[in-house]
């Protein structure tokens, strides 16, 4: 009984995926963010207080109009 299915041959032959590191490491950074963001919202300060930290998180300045409201 052959557990692994697949010869050596048929292993190291195989089909291969090429993959696109900087597209993949994009999706690492966006989802990080996300849920960093997600974090913040969901805390039970108040609202001036979680944008600017969504700001720090996004390294985004916030409007001066926003700032003083």
């Amino acid at each position: 009984m052959n557990l692994l299915r697949n010869s050596k041959a048929e292993r190291t032959t195989g089909k291969k995926v090429k993959i696109d590191a900087e597209y993949y490491s994009n999706l690492q950074c966006k989802e990080y963010l996300l849920e960093a963001v997600a974090k913040v919202v969901v805390d039970e300060s108040d609202d001036a207080s979680k944008v600017t930290r969504i700001a720090a998180i996004l390294q985004i300045q916030i409007p001066p109009e926003f700032e003083e409201g």
